[in-house]
């Protein structure tokens, strides 16, 4: 190609790039209202101002700017940053039949997931399949089938990972009768899993993993640096564990024991408010239907989310919020572990595994 055709075709994408934005932009303006914009530039909107670390230190300056509600435009994409619990709570829980679905990720979900990660799809009937799924396997009633397990493996997962990595194939072993019941066996004699390609089955499996380890993982080493930072807490909650489990550790907690530990829930419910490292602005959800609130009116494919590290961290919602301070949580809803903090996130996108991971905690403590 000649310089100068690729410069005719370069003024020609960029002639498209505009008249895109410029269509945008008049569609948006008519009889739409959205709550303030940070200012950007144009066709990018406030894409090179987003930080790729510290995202959360980023919107929550914003949020101190801007109030509860403000918007980005990040290239074609409209997000609101929701920036307190009460608007959190009257948009993404009250109205969460319409404001669950989930923006395009053409790469990561089209791409690299041959759009099968839950956690990426919109909201439709697939997607309430896969849930179902999800919830039968991970339901309060099954939780007794999996508590001796998760006891044993909080007392011996580092000694089981470096001597006996896992090298079985769950199928073949179900096939030889050998396979001994778990959550993927259940899964796997479903009419729902005998419908499903094996890449649909691996991310069922693998948003399971990733949502019961990661997130655990996280928020243990969040706890660990509460405990460095502010170690006053740390004697209370010795305090409490040497009266339930007697002195020096004569031996570890178990399940029986939470209700007099409540204490240490206190604890497990700051670690999850006190720097919410997962998702630091939340995660995108997308309106599906044009809506109106509070003098503001949102056309369908505006992007939500719950600005996490702004709320966590805001006076008005925590006293001391930047303190790791566990009595905050002392409020008789100790055992509520969703009670007072988004880091589950809100409505129908709500993690799917909360009270498995809830018991990883408590079987942790």
């Amino acid at each position: 190609m000649t310089s100068q055709k690729a410069l005719v075709v370069s003024l020609i994408g960029l002639a498209t790039v505009l008249a895109v934005w410029l269509l945008r932009k008049s569609w948006l303006d008519k009889g739409f209202k959205l709550p303030p914009q940070v200012p950007g530039i144009p066709v990018f909107g406030n894409t090179f101002q987003i930080p790729a670390l510290q995202q959360g230190p980023w919107a929550k300056k914003l949020a101190e700017k801007y109030g509860e509600m403000f918007t980005c435009k990040f290239g074609g994409s409209t997000w609101v940053f929701l920036n307190s619990s009460r608007v959190v709570n009257d948009l993404l829980e009250r109205r969460a039949a319409i404001y669950s679905s989930r923006p395009p990720f053409p790469m990561t979900q089209g791409i690299m997931s041959g759009d099968s990660r839950i956690v990426l799809m919109p909201y439709n009937e697939r997607w309430r399949m896969l849930r179902k799924i999800m919830h039968q396997i991970l339901s309060s009633r099954q939780q007794d089938v999996f508590k001796p397990f998760q006891d044993l493996e909080s007392k011996n997962l580092c000694w089981d990972y470096l001597q006996t990595p896992s090298r079985w194939w769950m199928e073949k072993q179900m096939a030889h009768g050998t396979q001994r019941e778990c959550f993927g066996t259940d899964f796997l004699s479903t009419d729902e899993a005998k419908k499903m390609t094996e890449v649909q089955k691996l991310f069922v499996f693998g948003t399971l993993m990733e949502a019961g380890s990661e997130t655990s993982r996280v928020t243990i080493g969040q706890i660990i640096a509460g405990a460095a930072t502010y170690p006053d807490w740390v004697i209370r909650a010795r305090a409490q564990l040497d009266e339930v489990c007697g002195s020096n550790a004569e031996r570890l907690p178990e399940w029986e024991d939470r209700e007099r530990l409540n204490y240490i829930s206190a604890v497990v419910k700051e670690g999850f408010r006190w720097r919410p490292n997962i998702a630091e602005i939340g995660a995108p959800t997308m309106l599906i239907k044009d809506d109106e609130y509070e003098g503001y009116h949102f056309p369908a494919g505006t992007i939500f989310t719950w600005n996490a590290w702004a709320i966590a961290l805001n006076p008005e919602e925590y006293d001391r919020p930047e303190q790791f301070w566990p009595e905050r949580f002392l409020d008789g809803n100790e055992e509520n572990a969703l009670k007072g903090h988004w880091a589950f996130g809100p409505g129908r996108r709500r993690d799917s595994c909360i009270v498995l991971i809830l018991r990883n905690y408590q079987g942790d403590r």
